[in-house]
């Protein structure tokens, strides 16, 4: 007999078999939505787009709607653990049951088509049929890479959101800042809204430029100063607060309600995946996904306040293609090199292991070593790091659990992925994952 698991994972194994690399354009898309019926018009939408804080920020807006009574169909990318976690109702994961269902829905559709949509276009129109039958009163969705030709830029859009913008997936949106802004700001079709983080001066006249051609108001919100929290809490690393403050913003204005607001009780129980993670076990962990240098930067913030002192740490690093990974390596080693705990001590990277996910576009470890030897960079840590490549992850928890690292290393830092954060934590807990995860 047949589990809903079984057939999830039969309907996983038809999903992959189409191309799961990003595949810019929204033709596609368009026409599979037009032979399910147009599914994504089913209820308007909070769009959001960015560099970092994307997937944080759609889950704090879902967040506060359910909060107050709202039906909520949540997008986002990329999944974890299991596929199913890219499309929930009122935050929940859809059933292995109803992502078999519009799985098979949209695999008819598709027949008639003549170019066969991409893995994230399916799983796009999957998400919009899923809402639809829910009957949800408001879609928060996630844009995937850029923005003006992702799957997800056909939503009737009710507010527009922007977290910070910065440089990543240079060789598919652009080289500058501006260029990348370009292709974010393409989500902007109409005259909905437009709310966004503090962006750097490169980028704000380009949203500034949009909101007048399509006539959007247009409002800034800094999160540190602007957040309508009014205590912070120590645990809850500051992009997450400024994060969670665009959101009731966006909120205040889609919902023409200025009464929302998100306490840190609820963005703490709302916490993103892999997001600033802290355990304490044998040994301190410190975990997220940064990815990039702004990524980085707000990694270290967030470290400085989880350890009292200075003392060795071993950095756990693995990165994704398409992530400039020697930039952010760098990055992680500048910044983390400078952060000082409670007591003013710096740390101090004694070890980096690098490591790879088992995801199929996940960097080569060993590639990645030859190149951060060969970086001139390296010559300013070559002496005090002893770095080395991980044969897995698993590998290197069970020597973290085995207290291998606990004399020379107290403090354990996983970053440089999702997948890698993902892949460490679900080592720890037993988290059941699909066998493929596609980035997109």
């Amino acid at each position: 007999m047949v589990t809903e698991r079984g057939s999830y994972l039969e309907s996983l194994r038809r999903l992959y078999a189409y191309e799961t690399s990003p595949r810019l354009g929204l033709s596609r898309i368009k026409r599979l939505l037009g032979v399910l019926g147009n599914p994504q018009d089913c209820a308007p939408a909070y769009h959001v787009t960015g560099t970092n804080g994307k997937g944080s920020t759609s889950f704090f807006i879902s967040t506060g709607l359910v909060d107050r009574g709202l039906k909520v169909g949540l997008i986002t990318s990329p999944h974890l653990y299991e596929c199913r976690e890219r499309i929930r109702i009122n935050n929940c994961p859809i059933s292995y049951h109803t992502f078999t269902q519009v799985e098979a829905l949209v695999e008819e559709a598709a027949v008639s088509l003549r170019e066969q949509p991409s893995f994230f276009e399916r799983i796009t129109a999957m998400a919009f049929v899923a809402f639809q039958n829910a009957e949800v009163d408001r879609i928060v969705a996630e844009v995937g890479l850029g923005g003006r030709l992702d799957a997800t830029n056909v939503v009737k859009t009710k507010v527009h959101v922007f977290t910070p913008i910065a440089l990543d997936h240079c060789d598919r949106l652009g080289s500058t800042y501006e260029a990348i802004a370009m292709e974010k700001v393409g989500i902007v079709r109409s005259s909905a809204p437009m709310v966004s983080s503090a962006q750097r001066t490169e980028v704000e006249p380009v949203l500034q430029k949009h909101a007048k051609d399509y006539g959007c108001s247009l409002s800034f919100v800094d999160g540190l100063k602007d957040t309508p929290f009014s205590t912070k809490h120590e645990a809850l690393a500051q992009t997450l607060v400024a994060n969670a403050s665009l959101s009731a913003s966006a909120l205040n204005t889609g919902e023409k309600d200025d009464r929302f607001e998100l306490d840190l009780n609820l963005a703490m129980e709302a916490k993103w995946p892999c997001r600033f993670v802290e355990r304490r076990r044998s040994y301190l962990l410190l975990l997220d996904g940064a990815h990039n240098a702004h990524a980085a930067r707000e990694y270290r913030r967030w470290c400085e306040t989880r350890f009292r002192g200075g003392g060795n740490a071993l950095l756990v690093f693995g990165a994704s293609k398409g992530h400039h990974s020697n930039d952010t390596f760098f990055a992680l080693l500048a910044e983390l090199s400078s952060a000082a705990g409670a007591t003013g001590d710096a740390l101090n990277i004694a070890h980096v292991i690098l490591v790879r996910a088992q995801h199929p576009r996940s960097c080569d470890p060993d590639v990645l070593r030859e190149e951060i030897i060969e970086d001139k960079r390296w010559g300013l840590y070559a002496e005090d790091i002893f770095l080395e490549v991980g044969p897995s992850i698993a590998h290197v928890v069970k020597r973290a659990e085995n207290n291998e690292f606990l004399e020379e290393t107290p403090t354990l830092l996983v970053t440089g992925s999702l997948f890698v954060a993902a892949e460490y934590l679900a080592a720890i807990d037993g988290t059941v994952c699909d066998s493929l995860m596609p980035m997109f």
